[in-house]
């Protein structure tokens, strides 16, 4: 085909292509086979387990088998396509965005042998469309999911699975999207205005190291514009908030009157650190992120929960006494409840949340002088946390009820005491979480205020319960998830692209733009990339990410592939 018939055939300069086009595309959004097949790919992803794994072996081959899929639908669709699986590397170990792989057992050694072990025969699979002297467009999504793994489950045009929407269909993203580009290419001779990176990488979900080792391969990796895919409900966002997950660590020598302090201790540190939340929320006011998505989020407490920014959604309490105390004890946990619902919402009810919770409370086991008391909430994404329900902060308003009842009462209530059901080592409690932040804090500032209301919180607990102040002993750590904010232009020459290309794709973004509420590997490039603008933009709402029923509509993914595709055919 002539340069003049390809101009004539290349985007005007709102994104609009010649009728036959449009035309063609319209079809594709509706023809049968193209869903069938696009349901068929994301599902065969999804049945496979890519959570994390204490085995690196078992990591490797599970990826192994996405990458299989993803390549060979890719190279079928175009045999100008350039693959290649490459190692991860010993570099990400001094970085400062390594992220400890915490998932593969006990980790011995400097940071550079650990990443030899966990990393050995694991790798990112990088496609590229070639288009010599073309600015670079890199597309990325990870293919790891969080845990519990949930098998696909299809019904009409919605999928359900671990990695519906976080992270496979956006993956399937790409897929569909390139396969568009050479249809397109074939059938009218359109070819892309850019060259055309993609990024499946592993890891995002436990720290981002799989995105760090492709950003720090600058000769592989260079871009002149990133786009992240993750599931932002189809807005597209030049920032994203940051985030620090922490593990506290609480430990006792003491034993007093058979009370588990500790968890005690620990309702007065959730207590602390959703304070600190707050007033961090207070201070961030930042023009790209108006609604302050600063955001806490307990995951884990002992060996009850699933992942850090995973909120959770039940805690088991084991409650004892003596004397006829449960009268007393279901009104004053009664009152708790209420008081949380002020606080947080009550999500029982219809509206108030992104699910309607069953109940909140439910008493079981019931004897003289004990019971089981089971918290409930709503799970999901933290940072959709607002719209969730986190049982272990409701547990704990719960539980600084009871302690101040039982020093305010004496009696009977002298002898009440909380533990956790399957509670473990009693001598040591942990909880992990997240905390949200946007670029008006740096991350050492957030975790400094972290380590003094964790301190705040035991020094409250050790007053309150007449305990010596060294009584219990209490550490903070970030080893985990580390990200910074950050926050880019928002009229650069690949955002001005991609809203166009949105918009001809059937979805205005209208104003104003913001930064995304949560934090991905986006940030690994805005650090190595500071010239480059990176994106984040996908299928999906957020609320559906880490979500028990996790799920992905169908006409969302072709909406976003098709988007992608309009980006290549006018990115200059």
């Amino acid at each position: 085909m002539s340069e003049q018939s390809q101009a004539q055939r290349m985007p005007d300069g709102k994104g609009v292509l010649p009728a036959e086009i449009e035309a063609w595309l319209t079809a594709q959004r509706h023809d049968p086979a193209r869903r069938q097949q696009a349901v068929e790919l994301l599902t065969q992803m999804i049945r496979i387990d890519t959570t994390p794994k204490a085995s690196p072996r078992a990591c490797a081959a599970a990826e192994g088998l996405v990458f299989d899929i993803i390549e060979g639908h890719l190279t079928a669709c175009s045999p100008d396509l350039q693959t290649e699986r490459v190692d991860i590397t010993e570099q990400i170990a001094d970085h400062p965005y390594f992220t400890l792989p915490y998932y593969a057992g006990p980790l011995e050694g400097k940071p550079a042998r650990i990443v030899r072990r966990v990393y050995r025969d694991r790798c990112n699979l990088m496609i590229r469309l070639p288009n010599p002297g073309q600015p670079v467009l890199a597309l990325n999504a990870h293919v790891d999911t969080v845990a519990p793994h949930l098998p696909p489950r299809v019904e009409g045009d919605i999928i359900h699975g671990r990695g519906a929407v976080d992270d496979k269909g956006p993956c399937l993203v790409m897929m569909l999207a390139m396969q568009l580009l050479a249809e397109a290419r074939t059938r009218f001779g359109l070819r892309p205005a850019c060259e055309v990176l993609l990024q499946f990488v592993i890891d995002e979900e436990t720290g981002g190291n799989g995105s760090l080792s492709a950003a720090l391969d600058k000769p592989r990796s260079a871009f002149d514009a990133i786009v992240v895919l993750e599931c932002t409900d189809l807005q597209i966002h030049p920032g994203n908030r940051g985030v620090v997950w922490y593990e506290t660590i609480l430990q006792t020598t003491e034993s007093v009157d058979g009370r588990d302090t500790l968890l005690e201790a620990m309702a007065f540190v959730v207590d602390a650190l959703g304070a600190c939340g707050r007033q961090l929320k207070a201070e961030s006011d930042h023009p790209l992120f108006p609604h302050r998505p600063v955001q806490t989020c307990h995951g884990i407490l002992g060996t009850h929960g699933k992942h850090p920014s995973r909120v959770q959604d039940h805690v088991p309490l084991r409650l004892t006494w003596q004397g006829d105390l449960l009268p007393e004890l279901r009104v004053l946990v009664d009152d708790a409840l209420a008081d949380y619902c002020r606080q947080y919402g009550d999500k029982t009810r219809p509206g108030a949340g992104d699910a309607v919770l069953e109940r909140h409370l439910a008493w079981s086991e019931e004897q003289d002088k004990s019971a089981t008391l089971e918290v409930f909430g709503l799970a999901g994404h933290m940072g959709s946390v607002d719209r969730l329900d986190g049982a272990i902060t409701k547990a704990a308003a719960i539980i600084r009820r009871l302690v101040a009842a039982r020093r305010e009462r004496g009696g009977d209530w002298a002898t009440m005491t909380m533990t956790l059901a399957d509670r473990g080592q009693p001598n040591g409690l942990t909880m992990e979480g997240g905390q949200g932040f946007l670029p008006t804090h740096t991350l050492e500032q957030v975790a400094q205020r972290m380590r003094q209301a964790v301190a705040e919180g035991v020094r409250a607990y050790a007053e309150s319960a007449g305990l010596p102040a060294k009584a219990i002993t209490s550490e903070i750590r970030f080893d985990k998830l580390h990200n910074d904010a950050f926050a880019r232009p928002s009229d650069g020459p690949a955002m001005r692209t991609l809203l166009a290309a949105a918009a001809q794709a059937g979805h205005d973004q209208g104003e104003p733009l913001r930064g995304w509420d949560v934090s991905c590997d986006a940030r690994i490039f805005a650090r190595e990339f500071p010239d480059a603008e990176v994106i984040t933009f996908g299928p999906g709402p957020l609320s559906q990410a880490h979500a028990n029923d996790e799920r992905v509509d169908l006409n969302h993914l072709l909406q976003a592939a098709e988007t992608l595709a309009r980006m290549a055919w006018s990115y200059q």
